[in-house]
């Protein structure tokens, strides 16, 4: 156990598109990687995900990794249909962390992949150690 406590040295975004349709829960497929953490580690805070034209009803899923390949699903995201206009806003997901944040240790990996072939851009706001 470390003596004195460990707190984020520098707040990070990571921001990454992606449109590969993935309809594998088990960790094949595309699965987009959203960043990795350095030697000392990453904390991770929020993502926002936010769809860049139409969508239909479908599922963005989140996934850990702890060497890069091998993925492990973690969360689900309904996709709600939304066709976007002067009214109508598109699809956005904010996925808070409970808690002081979801850990990352070094080398390990945070991805996501789109069930459907949909454009979307997500950005992660998070720490070094």
């Amino acid at each position: 156990m470390a003596l004195d406590p460990n707190f984020v040295a520098n707040a990070l975004t990571s921001n990454v598109s992606f449109s590969t349709a993935n309809t594998a829960l088990d960790g094949t497929g595309t699965i987009q990687s959203l960043l990795t953490a350095g030697v000392s580690g990453a904390l991770v805070f929020r993502m926002r995900v936010k769809a860049t034209g139409t969508t239909t009803a479908g599922m963005l899923r989140l996934f850990h990794s702890t060497n890069g390949t091998t993925w492990r699903l973690i969360d689900e995201q309904a996709v709600d249909a939304a066709t976007p206009s002067a009214t109508v806003k598109s699809f956005s997901w904010l996925k808070t962390f409970e808690g002081s944040g979801f850990v990352l240790q070094a080398g390990h990996s945070l991805g996501i992949s789109t069930h459907k072939a949909e454009s979307f851009h997500a950005t992660v706001e998070w720490g070094g150690m």
